[in-house]
């Protein structure tokens, strides 16, 4: 199905840009603004800062890096946040290799501030006459210094045009 339509926008291309005719390419066009906030929210939650909690994983990741689970995350949050075989929804730092240097030799429960914002992403499918809708929900937090973040995007059925004016 998709060659179909490669095939057909490239014929459709040919014949525009012979007649020069401006043709649109890209069939996902934003609808008004293509990215609207849903909800933002600010909290604060206990996490354990210790080396049972704050790990170092590749797991569903391209490369290890340094995460922290924080089960009271499953609660506010919309979307699954949980690595493979984490057992906790996490968010990871890009700012160290290392768990030490999260946990500083100093293991407690703190009270940390959470960002959690869910986007919902529209646009415009011109070939099927339907509208694509995705919803991301990031997740932000400094823990003793260091930015964690964690980022789900998911689809939502499709929907008609006349359904996301």
């Amino acid at each position: 199905m998709k060659t179909l339509i490669a095939t057909i926008i490239l014929v459709v291309a040919q014949i525009a840009s012979a007649q020069n005719l401006p043709i649109n390419l890209n069939p996902f066009e934003p609808i008004g603004d293509q990215t609207q906030i849903i909800s933002e929210q600010n909290m604060v939650l206990p996490v354990d800062i210790s080396t049972t909690q704050v790990i170092l994983s590749a797991s569903d990741y391209s490369f290890p890096v340094v995460k922290v689970l924080v089960p009271e995350l499953a609660g506010p949050t919309i979307l699954n946040h949980q690595n493979t075989n984490a057992g906790a929804p996490c968010l990871a730092t890009y700012e160290t290799p290392s768990v030490d240097a999260v946990v500083q030799g100093n293991p407690a429960v703190e009270d940390v501030e959470f960002k959690i914002t869910l986007r919902k992403h529209t646009y415009r499918n011109t070939i099927e006459n339907k509208c694509n809708v995705t919803l991301t929900e990031n997740i932000e937090a400094t823990i003793r210094g260091f930015k964690f973040v964690h980022s789900r995007t998911q689809a939502m059925p499709d929907r008609t045009l006349g359904d996301c004016f």
